[in-house]
């Protein structure tokens, strides 16, 4: 029998690729997750049955983390499941301030930013105007604000009293260009992205591929080696000068905009790392 591929919160076309295993498809935000005799069990309303899954293909990402979340990870390197990207590698870039504690670790630009744990802090410090605060560990443009006034800084401190999370404070760049560097493998692709509003990596207007400059090519790689990822994105901004600043990582990147060429690599990276055969499955 074909090796049981466990899909988590994968788009549907994958399907169409990847017939030669037992795909099983699953949310996150519904299963259920059980360890037992050396073995990992999955459980979700969306396949009506547990199943002992033989690999992983994760595609749940641009949320804000949660505790199953965690849960699930730490059960998938508990399994020693081979998975991609690793449970090493997103539990490195599950939290928002630890991954960029790993970024600067390697010397990557990272964009410089302030850190608050609680808004009653933002009575302490001058506002640096104008920033953009960013709450906790969200991603796609959530739980941002551009703040250009003394008035905004004291609405928002109001409005964050509400929440638990941390914020970051970050300068305002008035960038050239927002730019994604996407790894897959051993290839590299870069879009230039343009966008409807001040927030980058959202709301496009139009993309356009754009050979990878070789320092961004160079921070790709670098990071794709130090988190040890089979797939990994780094959000840039170019400024008017011409300076690369990163904003963030993504181990889950989506991959809307990208060529075909894309898709086709990580269907081959699916397929080069997950053996078919269930007897000659290698363990990670």
């Amino acid at each position: 029998m074909p090796a049981k591929l466990v899909l988590v919160n994968a788009e549907p076309y994958w399907a169409e690729y990847l017939t030669d295993y037992e795909l099983f498809s699953v949310r996150l935000q519904t299963s259920q997750w059980l360890w037992r005799d050396q073995q990992l069990w999955v459980f979700d309303t969306t396949i009506g049955k547990g199943v002992r899954a033989d690999y992983l293909f994760w595609r749940i990402g641009a949320v804000r983390p949660f505790l199953h979340h965690r849960e699930a990870l730490d059960l998938i390197r508990l399994a020693q499941l081979p998975c991609i990207n690793s449970a090493q590698t997103m539990l490195r870039c599950f939290d928002r301030l630890a991954m960029l504690n790993e970024l600067r670790d390697i010397g990557l630009p990272v964009i410089p930013f302030e850190v608050m744990t609680s808004s009653i802090l933002m009575d302490q410090l001058p506002p640096r105007l104008p920033s953009v605060v960013k709450v906790g560990s969200y991603h796609a443009g959530y739980g941002k604000m551009l703040l250009t006034t003394l008035e905004q800084w004291h609405d928002l401190k109001d409005f964050l009293m509400i929440t638990d999370d941390f914020f970051t404070v970050e300068p305002y760049i008035d960038y050239k260009s927002d730019i994604r560097c996407l790894g897959v493998g051993d290839r590299v692709w870069t879009m230039a992205r343009n966008g409807s509003h001040w927030k980058a990596n959202v709301g496009y207007v139009d993309t356009q591929m754009i050979a990878p400059p070789p320092v961004l090519y160079d921070f790709t790689r670098r990071a794709m080696q130090h988190f040890r990822a089979d797939i990994l994105a780094l959000d840039v901004l170019e400024t008017q000068t011409g300076e690369f600043i990163v904003l963030e990582c993504n181990s889950v990147p989506g991959l809307a905009g990208f060529p075909d060429a894309v898709t086709e690599e990580v269907v081959s990276l699916v397929k080069t790392r997950f053996d078919p055969n269930p007897a000659t499955a290698p363990k990670t």
